[in-house]
């Protein structure tokens, strides 16, 4: 259970950042939100350029390609290792953004991280409309306690501010670059099963899934409090715009 509730926020939180990242994209240029973004930008670039050139892919339009929607039906890198390919250009950017946030959360993020829940819930199949709509909360719940723990942190310190931009920029850059979405999806669902399979042999994989589980609660707080506000947003937009036509 506990390595599919770690698979399953996972997939959440990636697909989480995608939508947020989508939205932001709407409103923002492509190239100026890589700019705003620009940590998490740097680092998921260069665990992409990376993944590209293990896995034998072309790199020369890279740059065309970051700077597209990732709703634009871009047909992504094609990587010469069959099968596995797809699943390392999805999961070493993954990772470079993962590391990075662990350990600016390690290095900057104590007094915010103390004010959140020292653990995701796990999922399991609701079997009543309790359960359902317990489940349906959780994105709620996680988002104000993450709202709640940055303001009862110091934000006259540098180093709250630093991590807060930090936890925005490299969660954002969690989405998939595009076209590469199902080996992303792939590689997650690698990860929890590679995680399994070392815990029946060591304590290894428990004891690292254990020790995400802060880091996870912090990136899934940050990214539920912004889909819920660039949604905020966008509705206020649609319904003045709605408004002003039916005058």
């Amino acid at each position: 259970m506990l390595y599919a509730a770690f698979t399953f926020w996972l997939a959440v939180i990636v697909i989480t950042a995608w939508g947020v990242r989508e939205l932001f994209a709407r409103w923002i240029p492509p190239k100026a939100l890589n700019v705003v973004l620009l940590p998490g930008t740097f680092v998921g670039l260069v665990g992409h350029v990376l993944a590209l050139l293990v896995t034998g892919a072309n790199v020369r339009e890279l740059g065309g390609a970051e700077t597209s929607s990732e709703s634009g039906g871009a047909s992504g890198p094609k990587p010469r290792i069959p099968i596995l390919g797809p699943i390392i250009v999805g999961l070493i950017p993954l990772m470079a953004c993962a590391g990075a946030l662990y350990y600016a959360a390690r290095a900057l993020g104590a007094p915010l991280m103390k004010g959140l829940p020292a653990d995701l819930p796990r999922p399991a199949l609701p079997s009543s409309f309790t359960e359902i709509g317990d489940l349906l909360r959780t994105p709620i719940t996680l988002a104000e306690s993450f709202v709640t723990a940055a303001g009862q942190a110091d934000l006259g310190s540098w180093r709250t501010i630093a991590f807060l931009y930090l936890l925005v920029c490299l969660s954002i850059r969690l989405a998939p670059f595009p076209g590469t979405a199902r080996g992303t999806l792939g590689a997650i669902a690698l990860v929890g099963a590679f995680a399994a399979c070392i815990s029946w042999f060591t304590r290894l994989g428990g004891r690292g899934v254990e020790a995400a589980w802060p880091h996870m609660t912090a990136v899934a707080g940050a990214l539920f409090a912004m889909l819920l506000l660039a949604l905020l947003l966008r509705g206020t937009i649609l319904g003045v715009q709605i408004i002003k036509q039916n005058r």
